[in-house]
């Protein structure tokens, strides 16, 4: 037979095993002598009664949704293709489809709520927004150090003419917040420059003002429509 000290020792063991790893003691394991003490009433640990009241107080958590940005810009659209001119499949025009426009909205969720607010604040189309997915795809960081770069894709002479800095420590067409300030300003200037036609004011956006002005005058020359739609520009552009 065990002796008390064995007993002793062993129901030591048991006990801790169960505050260090949560296992439950056989009864039969653990013989100790019942004790009588004296039923009285004890008050709760301090920490035990603020524990549980902080339970009683916890609600579930509710999700709160916020605006769809993307269903805004959706009803915001204002610039239209007439039917002859409307693609049949607009997302066939573009690299690997409808796998890029998903990655580039993930993409966009820090930025789009600002230019959004931005267009709304100078009353300018929704479509404007749609602009750096199709340049950057949504990264500040796109583009190289003497070509386009930033969100907007500008050039670095475009950036300096619209007050962006460029050092070898600080590019501005790269800070989200200043580039797309600067853009905005650039495409009302091109707004203006191209009578508040808006298809030609982004058509120069993205291949240059003298691109754009060029085949105006090369249609208008030749007696033709001089509308973005009858103009020769670039592939990429259209």
């Amino acid at each position: 037979m065990l002796g008390e000290n064995h007993i002793r020792t062993g129901a030591f063991i048991a006990l801790a095993s169960v505050a260090l790893f949560g296992c439950t003691v056989p009864v039969s394991f653990v013989h100790t002598t019942p004790q009588v003490t004296p039923q009285t009433p004890s008050a709760p640990p301090v920490a035990i009664t603020k524990a549980q009241a902080a339970l009683t107080k916890v609600q579930p958590q509710t999700r709160i949704e916020g605006p769809n940005l993307w269903r805004k810009i959706g009803d915001g659209l204002s610039l239209h293709a007439s039917p002859h001119h409307r693609p049949t499949a607009p997302l066939a025009s573009l690299p690997y489809g409808k796998r890029v426009i998903e990655s580039a909205s993930a993409a966009s969720e820090p930025y789009l709520y600002f230019i959004i607010t931005e267009l709304e604040k100078r009353k300018l189309p929704f479509e404007i927004a749609l602009i750096p997915l199709i340049e950057s795809s949504f990264n500040p960081a796109a583009g190289s150090r003497g070509g386009p770069g930033g969100l907007w894709q500008m050039i670095p002479a475009t950036g300096q003419r619209f007050g962006l800095q460029q050092t070898a420590w600080y590019d501005g067409r790269r800070d989200v917040i200043a580039s797309t300030q600067a853009a905005l300003h650039y495409f009302e200037k091109l707004q203006s420059e191209f009578n508040g036609d808006w298809l030609l004011a982004i058509a120069a956006y993205n291949c240059g003002e003298r691109t754009v002005t060029q085949a105006v005058e090369r249609n208008r020359n030749r007696g033709r429509p001089t509308d973005f739609w009858s103009l020769g520009l670039p592939s990429g552009t259209r």
